[in-house]
C-alpha cells in the first residue's frame, strides 16, 4: 500500500492552503485584527494570482480560520494557529 494512497497529493491544495496561512499570520503579526486593505498589503497579495486573495479570505472566513468582523474588518479566530 502507497504511503499516499487514500489521502490528496500533498500539492493539491497546499498552494492555497499556504495563502491561507499567509492572511493568518498577518492577522497574528499584527495585533489579530486588521482591514481588508492592510490584510491584503501584508500578505503582499498584489503579487498573488488574480482572485487569489479574495478566495483564500472566503475559504479561510469559512472554515472558521479567520473572522469577518465586518465586510472590511477581519481578525484570526480564537483557536487559529
Amino acid at each position: 500500500m502507497s504511503a499516499h494512497e487514500g489521502h490528496p497529493h500533498p500539492a493539491a491544495h497546499s498552494h492555497h492552503d499556504a495563502e491561507i496561512l499567509r492572511i493568518e499570520h498577518a492577522l497574528q503579526s499584527h495585533g489579530g485584527t486588521l482591514t481588508r486593505h492592510h490584510l491584503h498589503e501584508f500578505c503582499g497579495a498584489d503579487t498573488w494570482r488574480d482572485t487569489a486573495f479574495e478566495a483564500a479570505l472566503q475559504d479561510g472566513v469559512r472554515s472558521g480560520r479567520i473572522r469577518e468582523l465586518t465586510r472590511e474588518l477581519y481578525t484570526v479566530a480564537q483557536d487559529a494557529g
